[in-house]
């Protein structure tokens, strides 16, 4: 084993393929220098040439992987590119090209052996340069010593290396080309399986939201008069097994008496709800299988929560669809109550073995009943004090909202008390991803962080869309951040979305009967040839997050629209790599090839298996 190829097994594929490149372009300079020498080294020297050309075809190709057209010319073209010492882009090469790395590696360095020989062939020429006189130049010392010093060039050697670079190449070009071919029909047939998993979980997750959006909205009352508003925040995680677990809190605005313009957040209500899909003929039968089923399969030990902060915040009311949903399944919602001098929200990471006991308990339990009352808001202060009283002694009771959806409500006693116990001190503003954007330097983050910030922005659009939680034209500004004092796994998991709840009387349009229509509007998406708003919003995001720009800085003086400053943007190459910037240009013109409505399971499960699985992927092989 040479030293090459023991350096190639610590340090990966780059450092081959540089000495390769080096080792060609020396030779060609050698030929180049001594062709004159004789009518033979200039025939060698074109065969030599026509290797070298398509082995450096070979090896864009290979950059290519993991990087744009323009960025692998740049390395080939520059030995001293820095690119080539990055050990993070040698690490994608060797996860792209998987078990085919050790293969690849042979085949370059055996090129690499062959490229050797021949230079050692060439430096029997070097006389001739030892021997020029002054500034004599090659040709004329060739000239003067060509009697004097007779050089015996064995052509049929020079024939077989050339033809042993020859098959090498040509063996590097075979392996690449399997593995493309092995690739696309790899990516294929993950794509089927994805499509056929996402309608279930992105229109499961999207159906549950909505249930609980809806029932909210529709029970909601507050007579309240300083309450200017309450906001429910919902967490983009979520768990999609026979169950949907959402995780949501809920604020309100107090108008503070002693200034009308001026507000102050009150301490948050927190709430632990559990919907079920059940039938017309055995609701409670449901309810009591659905949640021992929870039971056998998500208990945890009594150990100690860990919280991550947020402030609340309002957004626009948004329009509601009501989607069926064929199958029976539990949504398990979670709300936390925080200290009372505290404006802060705290998402939990998980159930515990008490509450989810008292859960099942609760659902069984006979004195269950409706809530019926004239103020909900104050319905639940009132039942969420801290008591020593087990769990089920204090549900709250349910909704039911359409399509025999029930809503049970109960107060999670331990997550409160362990709030009071555990007063955290580094609670922090709201803090969006166009915050981040503006805020954090891109040198801060690695891309695996970006990455794993479009993918939560993608999954927010697939388990959102047409939904009061995501608006159409919706932007990263819409999804915030718990805390920002640290960005890690911990802080991506308290990512959220919010809606404002309304009754039902809020939520009612004025009527436009007897109006006429001015004329016809054009929205800009019709002017622009936007095919789906969400969508193309998207696309918009994963541009942001990978300059880590807002668009609007991303833009120039010559772009008439900010569409077309994405569109523009879009064209060049990221530090992503081409498979990033296949994905953001998809998104951009829904070009999915089923259609360009979201509603539909097609696309959204197109989104998910184009967008969503592969981010998933690449953020896997860079974590390696």
């Amino acid at each position: 084993m040479s030293g090459l190829e023991v350096a190639g097994v610590c340090l990966g594929v780059l450092p081959i393929l540089l000495e390769a490149i080096k080792a060609y372009s020396s030779v060609s300079r050698s030929l180049r220098v001594f062709r004159h020498c004789s009518s033979e080294l200039k025939s060698i020297e074109k065969q030599f040439l026509i290797r070298r050309g398509i082995f450096r075809n070979e090896c864009c190709l290979l950059l290519r992987l993991v990087g744009d057209d323009g960025a692998a010319k740049d390395m080939i073209d520059n030995e001293a590119d820095e690119r080539w010492k990055d050990e993070q882009l040698d690490a994608r090469l060797g996860a792209a090209l998987k078990d085919n790395i050790l293969l690849c590696r042979i085949a370059i360095e055996a090129s690499k052996d062959a490229i050797d020989d021949l230079q050692e062939e060439l430096h029997k020429f070097d006389l001739f340069v030892e021997s020029r006189i002054g500034g004599e130049s090659i040709r004329s010392t060739i000239r003067r010593l060509r009697a004097a010093a007779r050089i015996t060039l064995d052509k049929s050697k020079y024939e077989r290396i050339l033809a042993n670079l020859r098959d090498h190449n040509a063996d590097l070009t075979q392996l690449r080309s399997h593995f493309g071919e092995l690739q696309q029909q790899r990516d294929c047939t993950e794509r089927d399986s994805l499509n056929r998993k996402s309608p279930f979980r992105g229109g499961t997750i999207r159906t549950a939201s909505l249930k609980l959006y809806e029932a909210l909205c529709s029970a909601w009352c507050c007579e309240d008069a300083d309450h200017d508003g309450h906001n429910a925040k919902l967490c983009l995680e979520a768990e999609v097994e026979e169950e949907v677990r959402l995780d949501l809190a809920i604020s309100c605005q107090q108008t503070r008496r002693q200034s009308p313009d001026s507000f102050v957040v009150e301490p948050p209500i927190w709430l632990t709800v559990q919907s079920v899909r059940i039938n017309t003929v055995d609701c409670r039968a449901d309810l009591i299988r659905v949640g021992s089923q929870s039971i056998k399969r998500g208990l945890q030990d009594d150990e100690d929560i860990p919280f991550t902060t947020i402030e609340p915040s309002t957004t626009p009311t948004l329009p509601t669809r009501r989607i069926r949903l064929s199958t029976v399944c539990k949504k398990r919602v979670r709300f936390e109550k925080a200290n009372r001098d505290e404006h802060a929200v705290h998402f939990t990471d998980d159930y515990t073995d008490k509450i989810s006991a008292a859960i099942s308990e609760t659902m069984r339990h006979p004195s269950m009943s409706q809530i019926n009352t004239k103020d909900i808001c104050r319905y639940f202060k009132q039942g969420i004090h801290p008591c020593t009283e087990s769990a089920t002694r204090h549900c709250l009771g349910y909704l039911d909202s359409p399509n025999m959806y029930r809503h049970v409500f109960y107060f999670q006693e331990r997550v409160m008390a362990q709030t009071h116990r555990h007063p955290r001190s580094d609670r922090g503003p709201l803090f969006s991803i166009s915050d981040l954007l503006r805020e954090r330097d891109e040198d801060s983050l690695t891309i695996v962080d970006q990455l794993k910030l479009a993918h939560r922005a993608a999954l927010a659009v697939v388990q959102f869309n047409s939904t009061p939680w995501l608006a159409t034209n919706w932007r990263l500004k819409d999804i915030y951040f718990g805390n920002c004092n640290t960005f890690d796994d911990v802080a991506l998991k308290t990512l959220h979305l919010t809606s404002q709840l309304s009754t039902v009387s809020e939520k009612q349009q004025p009527s436009m009967e007897g109006v006429e229509a001015a004329g016809t509007v054009f929205s800009e998406e019709d002017c622009y040839g936007i095919n789906n708003t969400t969508i193309f919003f998207l696309g918009v995001a994963l541009l942001e997050l990978a300059y880590w720009k807002p668009l609007e800085a991303l833009s120039v003086d010559g772009d008439p629209h900010e569409i077309l400053t994405a569109r523009r943007i879009a064209a060049r190459p990221t530090k992503l790599g081409p498979k990033y910037q296949n994905i953001t240009r998809k998104c951009l013109s829904c070009d999915f090839g089923v259609g360009n409505d979201l509603a539909k399971e097609e696309l959204q499960a197109a989104v998910y298996g184009d967008v969503v699985a592969p981010l998933e992927k690449m953020i896997e092989s860079l974590s390696l």
